[in-house]
């Protein structure tokens, strides 16, 4: 709950294709399940991605947005075999994945594709987010 002239700061990350990690690996695990792939990066990290959406949604709910920015930073990590090992395990993925099944094999197809794209390691890419300043 804020009081009257409180300020709301609120961030969603950009659409899934600002954020070239994720992109990568949403293609590693559409080729490990090319019939029904999981979707979770695209409809819950990035499915709130739009500013406009996300701006008449605090309007909405009684907030005046004052400020709205796009920040794009790089990413870093030791290697795609890391980032992947991180989202598949760390994140619901690793649920939908298990689902499927063959863990293993698909973690090794994700990180073939994943290095195919980004290369071997240390790799960086671009992560975007909105950020939002709204008063109550």
């Amino acid at each position: 709950m804020l009081a009257p002239g409180g300020r709301f700061l609120f961030n969603t990350w950009g659409p899934l294709g600002t954020h070239a990690f994720e992109v990568a690996l949403q293609a590693g695990l559409e080729r490990a399940f090319p019939v029904d792939p999981p979707r979770f990066f695209q409809t819950v990290p990035h499915g709130y991605s739009d500013p406009a959406v996300v701006a008449a949604d605090l309007a909405a709910a009684g907030f005046a947005v004052e400020d709205e920015q796009e920040l794009t930073l790089q990413g870093r990590a030791a290697s795609t075999a890391d980032l992947a090992t991180g989202y598949l395990t760390g994140t619901p993925a690793r649920a939908a994945v298990e689902e499927r099944g063959d863990g293993p094999a698909v973690r090794a197809t994700v990180i073939e594709e994943m290095t195919a794209r980004l290369g071997p390691g240390p790799v960086t890419a671009p992560m975007t987010a909105y950020v939002f300043r709204a008063a109550a």
